[in-house]
């Protein structure tokens, strides 16, 4: 079971507060439309005390609806309890589902206005059932009285515009001097007639442009127009699709992930010694190369932290880590590593970790 987030689109799952039952909140589609109902609770739960709280069924029916990130909804829930009800939280059984207001009392026969956002972005089909489940947890209220609310299910049945393989690609590790990286082509295929699609990113980095649509089918073009910094990437490519009748539809988002890596590495790419005494020594041999297979020249070395050396093993490309322990604790030293390689300098630091222990 995950608790429910306060904001749609950025779902944070947390643990279910054990013993309170299986309640949570579902999102599936189903048949021509969500219906929100009360269903029966676990075994462990059922005995539990249930606050009375309804939803009028005939305000829970929305239809069939777009596939869409932030699709929302509203419900009225009354409370039909002689004394109010704090409601500290909402659990649910996906991390798909957000309510506001995430937290608030009720009085007695007061009717509270929820708004539901509902992540539909992971249905698989292009017309596919879903099913949220979602109960109200309260906060500790008098000896013997409710602990939750009722656990109701939202279904309905999503429709998707747009088909198309993952919304998430990783392009790796790539070397800072091969760069720029290759064009990336992803085929999308429009599951209802589109008038348009046209397609944007986030990053400053990135051109996208969509290919032409041939009977439906249609693909979106990333391209690199300039070298990334060393470090990771991240980029939102979002795709807005207009339907045949001029209406505009929900958008989708793709990302487009991966880490530019210095050109030079070391094998071991760490020295991770463990415990060691103080006074002893250990030593490592590591070699130096170039990602891309380039020669490199005028490399040098330095030794960064307390006791610790490094030198030449037998040529320019291999290296010898000496390390002294000097006292106790945990400790973080490395040795810096640059060169040049097609004239261009590149560094690469190898971490030297270890933690000093008493003879």
């Amino acid at each position: 079971m995950t608790r429910v987030g306060r904001f749609c689109g950025f779902w944070a799952r947390r643990p279910f507060l054990s013993g309170l039952g299986a309640a949570t909140f579902v999102a599936c589609t189903a048949g021509a439309g969500f219906v929100l109902y009360q269903s029966t609770v676990s075994s462990r739960s059922a005995s539990q005390p249930v606050a009375k709280f309804s939803v009028p069924e005939e305000s829970l029916q929305v239809g069939t609806v777009w596939e869409d990130e932030r699709f929302q909804t509203s419900i009225p829930v009354t409370n039909n309890e002689p004394f109010s009800v704090d409601v500290a939280s909402f659990s649910a059984s996906c991390d798909c589902l957000s309510i506001e207001p995430a937290s608030f009392r009720i009085d007695p026969a007061e009717t509270r206005k929820l708004s539901l956002c509902v992540d539909l972005t992971s249905q698989a089909a292009i017309s596919e059932k879903f099913s949220v489940r979602f109960t109200p947890l309260l906060a500790h209220g008098p000896s013997g009285g409710p602990t939750r609310g009722p656990q109701w299910s939202l279904t309905g049945t999503v429709r998707r515009a747009l088909l198309f393989q993952q919304k998430t690609y990783y392009l790796g590790r790539h070397s800072e001097l091969a760069q720029p990286m290759p064009q990336l082509v992803i085929p999308v295929q429009a599951a209802v007639d589109l008038k348009a699609l046209s397609v944007e990113s986030d990053h400053p980095s990135i051109s996208t442009e969509v290919g032409p649509n041939t009977a439906g089918n249609y693909t979106v073009t990333i391209r690199w127009l300039s070298e990334l910094p060393v470090g990771p990437f991240n980029a939102t490519v979002t795709l807005r699709p207009i339907h045949s009748t001029g209406d505009p539809l929900p958008v989708r988002r793709l990302l487009v992930q991966g880490t530019i890596v210095p050109d030079i590495e070391t094998a071991p790419p760490t020295i991770a010694a463990g415990g060691r005494r103080i006074g002893e020594t250990f030593e490592e041999s590591v070699t130096i190369r170039s990602i891309t297979g380039r020669a490199l020249t005028d490399i040098q070395s330095k030794a960064e932290g307390a006791g610790l050396t490094v030198s030449e093993l037998g040529g320019p490309s291999a290296y010898l880590v000496r390390q002294h322990v000097l006292g106790q604790g945990t400790v973080t030293n490395q040795v810096r590593f640059s060169a040049k390689t097609g004239g261009k300098p590149v560094s690469f630091c190898l971490p030297v970790n270890f933690t000093g222990v008493e003879p």
